[in-house]
């Protein structure tokens, strides 16, 4: 994340057979696609879902970067600026913006 090495984004593709295992454990896409979760002292290593805040698709939704960053100070108590792309992913790039913290 931009000015926060505290928050750590991940994808998995559920398609490569070494993550078929991590999703299962994770239920990905037992409440649609994509699944999005976080983990945190709360939740541990079981993580816990992102519960949707209004009604677009997950995926429409998180492409909006206060959005993103409304989320990670819930399940987070951060603060982080989304305004600048992060260092590692190209302007415009929402899916690297977005929290995939936990795409599954």
């Amino acid at each position: 994340m931009p000015d926060n090495n505290k928050v750590v984004m991940a994808e998995v593709n559920c398609r490569e057979p070494g993550s078929r295992e991590l999703s299962k454990i994770h239920q990905a896409g037992a409440g649609g696609w994509p699944t999005l979760k976080f983990f945190n002292k709360e939740t541990g290593a079981q993580g816990a879902n992102y519960v949707q805040k209004t009604k677009q698709k997950v995926c429409d939704e998180m492409k909006v970067p206060s959005m993103v960053a409304s989320w990670i100070e819930e399940v987070g108590g951060l603060s982080v600026d989304l305004s600048a792309p992060s260092p590692s992913a190209p302007a415009g790039d929402a899916k690297k913006q977005s929290p995939a913290g936990a795409e599954l």
